[in-house]
């Protein structure tokens, strides 16, 4: 039986800066509203900016004359730090860490919030980039994104790589476009192209006991019909070749330096690794244990336990408030004993 559950939100206000970053006005506050009506966190590595959405009590109570969000020195504007922290009693933790993108005024007012590739998105590169056979190690550094930030990135060759002066979060989500390279924050840390790294948190679940809502199907192998179009990139040509069924849904696959014959073990454990019998799609669970993407789940069943397996996460949303705390878990695949992503894929 669960406690009571608890959230909070904590504001740290930033200098607010002009057009060429000059500060115009010192803020350095720190708020805490110990409650909210309902905020909602959605992460995946599916997409470049992890976010949140926190709606706020029609009523609140403000020191005399302090604003929530209009005047010259509010609460909270574009930019501060904002951290959300949920649990049930006595337990509380940091489910999300970013910054405030927007404040809606109407009533309620809700927040949307960034993580950290809010700050990317600020950033220009300094200059156009023109280079042949470019690394996307060399590309980081350059750009100052990986002296800025941890980064962990696979060894991937750009080959020749033009770009105009753009926003550094432009830049990553290009790269996706281009390349079939992802680009996402996982605590302060930016991963480059993989949809995982085998560090996630490993969490349990028992499928008539924690799983409250699901549009779970457990499917064959034999009922699964992808099509996988392979790209070969070796230094500036990009080879594809077809792999799967014709008629199935479409993925991409990537994979960097080698012949056709790696490719063609890349593409097939692809296959293999994606046609299994297994779950399928999402299911809703309690808030603890937070996940996130890149975790594993091990779904368990009282009823049929030769359906019990461990999943990697491709996506969470969480949502917290006066009805209480749930969190809706999207399943990537099935993983097998050792198994490992080695290529990129989308």
């Amino acid at each position: 039986m669960f406690n009571r559950l608890r959230h909070s939100i904590k504001i740290t206000q930033q200098d607010a800066t002009d057009a060429a970053g000059k500060v115009t006005t010192k803020r350095s506050k720190v708020y805490i509203f110990p409650y909210h009506h309902e905020v909602t966190v959605s992460r995946s590595y599916d997409v470049l900016t992890d976010t949140a959405k926190i709606v706020l009590p029609k009523n609140i109570n403000l020191p005399v004359g302090v604003e929530l969000y209009a005047g010259e020195n509010p609460i909270m504007m574009r930019g501060d730090i904002v951290e959300l922290s949920a649990g049930y009693h006595p337990n509380m933790q940091v489910v999300f860490k970013g910054y405030i993108s927007k404040v809606n005024s109407q009533i309620p007012v809700t927040i949307s919030c960034e993580d950290e590739m809010y700050q990317l998105k600020q950033q220009i590169t300094k200059e156009n980039i023109s280079e042949k056979s470019l690394t996307l190690k060399k590309l980081l550094t350059d750009t100052g994104i990986s002296t800025t930030y941890e980064t962990k990135q696979i060894e991937a060759g750009l080959g020749d790589y033009r770009r105009d002066k753009v926003t550094k979060a432009f830049l990553l989500q290009s790269l996706r476009s281009s390349h079939g390279l992802l680009a996402y924050f996982v605590d302060k840390i930016l991963y480059v192209g993989l949809a995982s790294w085998g560090n996630g948190k490993k969490h349990e679940i028992v499928f008539e006991r924690d799983v409250y809502d699901n549009n779970l199907v457990f499917l064959r192998s034999d009922d699964i019909k992808i099509k996988v179009k392979g790209k070969l990139v070796v230094g500036n040509t990009t080879t594809e070749y077809d792999y799967g069924d014709n008629q199935g849904d479409l993925r991409t696959v990537y994979q960097y330096g080698g012949v056709k014959a790696d490719l063609d073990r890349t593409c097939e454990k692809f296959l293999s690794d994606s046609k299994y019998s297994g779950y399928y799609g999402t299911f809703t669970t309690r808030l603890e244990p937070v996940m996130t993407h890149g975790d594993i789940v091990t779904i368990k069943s009282y009823k049929d336990p030769t359906r019990d397996g461990d999943y990697l996460i491709k996506s969470v949303t969480l949502t917290i408030g006066v009805n209480g705390g749930k969190q809706k878990v999207e399943l990537e695949r099935l993983l097998s004993v050792g198994d490992t992503e080695e290529t990129t894929q989308e």
